[in-house]
């Protein structure tokens, strides 16, 4: 929901390890504005998939399902969790505060 509320504003940090082209492709994914999006524009998804991020993917290896993956996880059983970060248990408490009109939880964005 952090997240989503940056997003909403305008305001996000990028690590400073990510490429132009990806951080360039996620700005223009998150325009608040549905008639700026990428994607949603005159050639829809065709405007993402040749965004230059991806021009090193062919899509009809993609499609034909013959590329490997460049990341294949190792996992012990079927509901080993290993591969995913932990985060603490979220009550109802902690989304309140996002629907409480009189705080501005992001103060300096």
């Amino acid at each position: 929901m952090d997240t989503y509320q940056k997003i909403l504003r305008n305001k996000v940090n990028y690590p400073a390890t990510i490429s132009k082209n990806c951080k360039e492709l996620i700005t223009k994914l998150l325009q608040t504005n549905p008639v700026q999006r990428l994607g949603c524009l005159k050639n829809k998804s065709r405007d993402v998939s040749g965004h230059l991020f991806f021009k090193p993917i062919d899509f009809g290896e993609l499609v034909r399902k013959t590329i490997k993956a460049p990341f294949i996880p190792r996992i012990s059983s079927p509901t080993d969790t290993s591969n995913f970060d932990e985060y603490p248990d979220e009550s109802g408490d902690d989304w309140r505060r996002f629907n409480d009109k009189t705080k501005n939880i992001f103060a300096g964005f």
